[in-house]
C-alpha cells in the first residue's frame, strides 16, 4: 500500500506543530517540584541551571527530547575522566531526568560533562545559548 500523499503546506504546519509539541512537552517535565528546595551549594545550582538552559535550547533548535532512547552519542575527546564515551552519555542523560522532575542542583563535574556533550551534539551553526562557557571540541579529537 502506497504512503498517502501530504500537501506541501501541510506537512510544514505538521513539522512546526510537532516542534511546538516537543517545547509543550519539555515545559511539562520541567515544571517546579510542590516544595521549595535548596541547592547544596551555589556551585551546584548554577550546574543544575547551565544543564536546564542548554536542554531547553536544543529542544527548541531540533524538536528533540532527549531521553535515552534517542540521544546521540558522545563524540568528542574523553581527556582524562573516568568514563567512556557511553558513560558521558548515559551521565548527561540522566542529569537531564533528573533536572527535568525537580533536581535543584548537580555536581559541577556533571554539567562540566554534560556542557561537552551538548557541544559535541549541537547543531551546526546554530547559536550556544549565552551565560554558558561552550567547550572547545577539536574536529581531530574525536574518542
Amino acid at each position: 500500500m502506497a504512503a498517502p500523499v501530504i500537501r506541501p503546506e501541510l506537512s510544514q504546519a505538521l513539522c512546526e506543530l510537532r516542534g511546538s509539541m516537543a517545547v509543550l512537552r519539555l515545559a511539562m517535565h520541567s515544571l517546579p517540584p510542590d516544595r521549595a528546595r535548596q541547592a547544596r551549594s551555589p556551585e551546584h545550582g548554577r550546574a543544575a541551571d547551565d544543564l536546564r538552559a542548554l536542554d531547553r535550547a536544543y529542544t527548541e533548535l531540533t524538536g528533540v527530547i532527549l531521553k535515552e532512547a534517542n540521544g546521540p552519542a558522545y563524540r568528542g575527546p574523553l581527556y582524562e575522566w573516568r568514563r567512556g564515551a557511553f558513560g558521558v552519555r548515559k551521565s548527561t542523560l540522566s542529569a537531564l531526568e533528573r533536572v527535568r522532575r525537580g533536581a535543584v542542583g548537580f555536581h559541577p563535574l556533571t554539567a562540566h560533562v554534560g556542557r561537552h556533550y551538548f557541544a559535541s551534539i549541537w547543531p551546526a551553526g546554530a547559536a550556544w545559548p549565552a551565560g554558558i562557557d561552550r567547550p572547545f571540541i577539536p574536529e581531530g579529537e574525536v574518542s
